[in-house]
């Protein structure tokens, strides 16, 4: 569900000398990633000064690691070093975006004016964009991170400079999605005048969109905004005529099977935002049962009832892996599976974890891409090593996907997959044959990396 995102944010394309072993990991209780210390990680990562952006990236994620083991202090170091970073980065989108991502972390552990001083960065790069499109969007999330950091005034503005700006823009679809988060940045921030204004233009320029998926988009994010200001029923509504003029019968059909689902989605990804799980529930009850995007949805709402309301996030999650059981096997079946089990983890229910688990390993099983299979089997590997499975039931799994990725033509992808395996053998407490694979990569940069991470956690007590 991305579709209503700007560009230049999808330009997290980056990867640290250390490859983010680390990106995916469970919230832990301790700080700890396959029973190696994240100060190892974070050891490694400070090698990483030749790629400065994977190493602003990789402060952020582990920032995120601590913050989610209690350790706050260590977290907002992480953030800050994030930041302090931003200036070697070349590329003015991914030096934007680390200031952001920063500072949005940094207001969200409680230290808005360190995070006002980090989006007054962030502004200044974003106003020396070429593109007047992206820049405006650029902008609109910068208003959004003074908002965060208790600083309405700012990012009111901002807010209005881009109000002002957006009639210069050429097309109609850019003008009716520019103004639509223009109106959700004014109603996040009390401005129900401005908030009128900009919602009664997306409304004017949305008529004007010609391509009927686009129209379509557009009134599913214009409906968003009413989702904001908890105007539902005019969200609801709005959100019918995305497809109500959507062509003849046939195109009206293809149109709302393609975007419908995606579209209660991102209006119940609002609800969520504020946290108002009823609405969210309710929207995603429209979703059709065949579609995957309300497994998605459900899973989301899950996970955010469990770190506050786990009794009431167990239903959610239930129907969430009901959903999911009746799609067709995908990578990203299985994949979702994870997650869920993830977050029964989190509600203290392990062996619905567990079993759950063991319903996705059946689904990646069943995966006919070998990458796909090796991919989805060491996810769930340590998913497994995640709520406590023992290491004689991991290690049947891990051994399946060495097999396979042993019996790969690419001497290189082998090397890279076989990396990845190392800390799934540490985490197992097979330490031995961590270091017999470290030992037997072709690449010496990797042997040389890995070796010093599994130096540093042997050091540990």
């Amino acid at each position: 569900m991305g579709w209503w995102r700007r560009g230049w944010t999808g330009v997290l394309s980056v990867g640290l000398a250390a490859h983010l072993w680390f990106s995916g990991m469970a919230i832990a209780a301790a700080a700890t990633f396959q029973g190696i210390p994240l100060q190892c990680y974070v050891d490694l990562a400070e090698q990483g000064n030749d790629n400065s952006e994977g190493q602003s990236f990789a402060f952020l994620q582990l920032g995120d690691r601590y913050e989610a083991s209690a350790e706050r202090d260590r977290a907002i170091a992480l953030f800050g070093r994030a930041a302090d970073g931003a200036p070697k980065i070349e590329r003015e989108g991914i030096r934007a975006l680390v200031l952001l991502e920063a500072g949005r972390r940094l207001a969200a552990t409680g230290e808005q004016r360190r995070a006002a001083v980090v989006f007054d960065r962030a502004l200044a790069v974003v106003r020396d964009f070429k593109t007047p499109e992206e820049r405006l969007f650029a902008l609109i999330q910068v208003s959004q991170g003074f908002h965060q950091a208790d600083l309405d005034s700012r990012a009111g503005k901002i807010l209005t400079q881009v109000f002002n700006e957006v009639r210069t823009l050429s097309d109609a679809y850019a003008k009716t999605r520019a103004y639509t988060a223009v109106a959700s940045g004014f109603s996040e921030i009390s401005e129900p005048y401005r908030f009128r204004q900009a919602q009664t233009l997306a409304a004017q320029y949305s008529l004007e969109v010609t391509d009927l998926a686009q129209r379509a988009r557009a009134f599913a994010e214009l409906a968003g905004t009413f989702a904001v200001a908890g105007e539902h029923e005019l969200a609801i509504e709005t959100l019918s005529q995305a497809f109500r003029d959507a062509g003849d019968a046939k195109e009206k059909a293809t149109i709302q099977q393609q975007f419908e689902p995606l579209a209660f989605s991102y209006i119940a990804s609002k609800y969520l935002e504020r946290e108002d799980f009823s609405r969210a529930l309710d929207v995603v009850g429209n979703i059709s049962a065949t579609s995957p995007e309300k497994a998605v949805a459900q899973l989301a709402i899950a996970k955010k009832l469990a770190k506050s309301q786990p009794e009431q996030a167990i239903p959610v999650l239930d129907r969430s892996l009901e959903s999911l059981l009746g799609l067709a096997n995908s990578l990203d079946k299985a994949l979702a599976m994870n997650e869920v089990a993830a977050t029964y983890h989190l509600a203290r229910l392990d062996r619905s974890a567990e079993r759950t688990l063991d319903q996705a390993r059946e689904v990646a099983d069943s995966l006919s891409e070998p990458l796909e299979r090796i991919t989805a089997w060491n996810v769930l590997s340590q998913g497994y090593l995640d709520v406590g499975t023992s290491a004689e039931r991991i290690l049947p799994l891990v051994t399946q996907s060495e097999d396979l990725v042993n019996s790969l033509e690419d001497a290189r992808q082998r090397d890279r997959l076989r990396a990845d395996m190392v800390t799934l053998y540490w985490g197992m407490g097979l330490t031995d044959k961590a270091r017999e694979r470290v030992n037997s990569l072709e690449n010496e940069a990797e042997r040389t990396q890995l070796t010093a991470l599994l130096d540093c956690a042997a050091r540990q007590p």
